[in-house]
């Protein structure tokens, strides 16, 4: 089993965003989120979390597979190195 697709390494490898210093807390109320604005926000954030993983299912957002979708690239690039010729020397 490679390491990403270990719970482990998973949890290990999650991103955390420190918001902190975005809080009224930390910079007032005129620049700074409340905790309520925030949780405001739980039924959107579902919903997109869920609209994502159900695109993702069909076959979209391919992006969310890098790095461990890049044999095939690998693969070009390595058939192109082959056959690369040195330009400068057809002028």
């Amino acid at each position: 089993m490679n390491n990403y697709q270990q719970p482990n390494w998973q949890e290990e490898m999650r991103i955390r965003v420190d918001i902190n210093n975005m809080m009224e807390e930390f910079i007032g109320p005129e620049e700074g989120f409340s905790r309520r604005q925030i949780a405001s926000l739980d039924s959107q954030i579902r919903l997109a979390h869920h609209n994502m993983r159900e695109k993702r299912k069909k076959g979209g957002m391919d992006w969310r597979e890098l790095p461990f979708n890049q044999d095939d690239l690998i693969e070009a690039i390595n058939k192109l190195q082959k056959i690369s010729v040195d330009v400068t020397k057809l002028l």
